[in-house]
């Protein structure tokens, strides 16, 4: 891909590439001017498995639903005072 830019050690660790993950944040801290300890012991996280766009759809829905709701109230009673309906 690009030569200038190393794969995200992230990305190397979840393939299984932990020794390439560790190569990369050796270099990116030589460049910054760091070192890291000799001791670096890199933890594989648990990786998610992928939810279906209707599951990410009804959590964004449910975790936004009070203030959603409080704010078409305010904008109707807003525009209700200002237009005179109420």
């Amino acid at each position: 891909c690009a030569p200038l830019i190393p794969e995200s050690p992230r990305y190397l660790l979840k393939v299984g590439r932990k020794d390439k993950a560790v190569e990369v944040l050796r270099y990116v801290a030589s460049v910054n001017g760091n070192m890291l300890p000799e001791s670096l012991e890199l933890v594989e996280g648990k990786v998610e498995k992928e939810r279906s766009f209707c599951d990410q759809l009804y959590d964004l829905c449910i975790t936004h639903c009070k203030m959603t709701a409080l704010i078409w109230l305010l904008f109707l009673s807003v525009n209700g005072n200002f237009y005179g309906l109420i």
